[in-house]
């Protein structure tokens, strides 16, 4: 006899996993000091905001926070692409502008140093 696959009701389709940290978890998370996240939180408008669970407790989603992290190494990237962009090419305008040769030491009308015979 074969298996016969049973039908997935709505309620199996809509789950989802979401995964939420509290705020110290949610700053090692991001490699931050707890004050940090908390600074983040105020001055950074695309920093994700946190959710609040109940009066005392406040979580952050970890997929938002991974999306944050993803957009800021990206723009990261992109703003050294850009600076070694520029860096290539002044070094390829100013080709050994800064890499003169070294001139001897003694010139004809300087004086040296004559050896000592011992007696």
């Amino acid at each position: 006899m074969t298996e016969r696959q049973l039908p997935r009701t709505q309620t199996e389709e809509l789950v989802v996993a979401v995964a939420a940290l509290r705020p110290p978890a949610a700053a090692a998370y991001i490699d931050v000091s707890i004050g940090k996240l908390w600074k983040l939180v105020k001055d950074d408008p695309d920093f994700p905001q946190p959710i609040k669970a109940a009066p005392r407790i406040t979580l952050f989603l970890t997929s938002a926070l991974d999306k944050w992290l993803a957009a800021k190494a990206a723009a990261s990237t992109a703003t050294r692409n850009e600076h070694m962009k520029r860096v290539r090419a002044y070094r390829s305008k100013h080709d050994g502008e800064f890499e003169k040769p070294k001139a001897s030491a003694s010139k004809g009308g300087e004086a040296t140093e004559e050896k000592k015979q011992p007696a």
